[in-house]
């Protein structure tokens, strides 16, 4: 009787509301990122979301030659339901690019990164200013920002 009891208990445990952690809702996002209303083209894009242990749940993307980007989060299309913070920075320098020997082909590269630099302040989480609250009714996110 008492491994009945014992085995009611810890389902009863995971069962009642509050007890259990609870997956957050993914849900289709993308958008489009504007520098003084010029597309910006092969930015980072991270949101963020605001609530405890969210760190596995960061969704990104990278923006094409129009500024447009497609959120990805926790091996899913999209980004969190939640409030998030929004961060903007360059895309990570292609891996064939870092060695000493590509520098010439490394700058040739970073002239084609059009409408930059982009400012610090939307670089970090701890400084950017930007906020969006992502839900299922919206897919699309305008992220304009200035110099």
């Amino acid at each position: 009787m008492r491994t009945v009891s014992v085995g009611a208990a810890a389902l009863a445990a995971v069962l009642l509301p509050g007890c259990a952690a609870r997956t957050p809702a993914i849900v289709e996002a993308g958008g489009v990122v504007t520098l003084d209303g010029v597309p910006l083209p092969k930015a980072k894009v991270c949101f963020y979301p605001r609530f405890e242990n969210a760190s596995e749940y960061i969704a990104q993307g990278v923006t094409d030659a129009d500024g447009r980007f497609t959120l990805t989060c926790y091996g899913q299309s999209g980004a969190c339901a939640a409030e998030s913070i929004v961060t903007v920075a360059d895309e990570d320098i292609p891996e064939r690019l870092t060695p000493e020997s590509a520098r010439q082909e490394l700058s040739a590269y970073l002239k084609t990164l059009k409408n930059r630099p982009i400012p610090p302040l939307y670089k970090t989480p701890a400084e950017s200013p930007l906020r969006m609250t992502v839900s299922a009714n919206l897919k699309e996110y305008r992220i304009e920002l200035k110099r």
